[in-house]
């Protein structure tokens, strides 16, 4: 089924024809496989929609029930008969929180979480940044980006350059690929500058 026409040049067409007819095929089938072969090596964008598209209601049924652990820890601390009560009371008191607005019980949390996971990523200087995989040639370099959480405790993500490349092929386009090139040589001019010991200027 036809669903758009595809403007082409003279010379794209010219040779949309005559491979069609050399192989004898319709030309919108030669279209046809070039659009599946397109769209089956288009970098998918890294992680699920349905986690990266989730409710806030799900941050909140985290914290609630990491409430509930925490409760439930401090509770077996307490002789049985306070036990019970402290029990009833703090199930009133998070069902409560549950019942709550947002911004007044769950909001506060996630504020100081995010800060916190902001303070400790961007302490990583640079962040991210280019590193090798492996200490000999071939080196495989790769992208490095680190998730802080504490002062021990953090999330590292690297993706490859050949990935970042094709996947910036086919989230900005061909032109913008074709640029690479000239920031490659920028880059090359800037460390032979800074080696030489002349201005770097940006």
């Amino acid at each position: 089924m036809a669903i758009f026409n595809v403007p082409l040049d003279d010379a794209l067409r010219h040779k949309l024809h005559q491979t069609a007819r050399r192989q004898g095929v319709k030309r919108a089938a030669i279209i046809g496989k070039a659009l599946e072969r397109y769209f089956r090596d288009v970098q998918e964008p890294v992680g699920h929609e349905d986690i990266i598209n989730d409710a806030w209601e799900e941050f909140s049924e985290v914290i609630f029930t990491a409430l509930r652990g925490m409760t439930e820890v401090a509770i077996k601390t307490l002789p049985d008969p306070d036990a019970r009560n402290v029990s009833r009371a703090m199930d009133r008191a998070i069902m409560n929180l549950e019942n709550t607005s947002w911004n007044k019980s769950i909001e506060p949390v996630y504020d100081s979480l995010r800060r916190k996971v902001i303070e400790k990523s961007t302490a990583f200087s640079p962040n991210p940044q280019i590193e090798t995989r492996r200490e000999d040639a071939p080196f495989e370099p790769c992208v490095r980006f680190d998730i802080g959480f504490a002062t021990d405790d953090h999330h590292v993500i690297r993706i490859s350059l050949s990935e970042l490349f094709s996947t910036y092929y086919h989230e900005a386009g061909p032109d913008a690929f074709a640029e690479l090139p000239v920031v490659w040589a920028q880059a090359k001019a800037t460390i032979a500058a800074r080696k030489s010991g002349a201005p770097v200027y940006h």
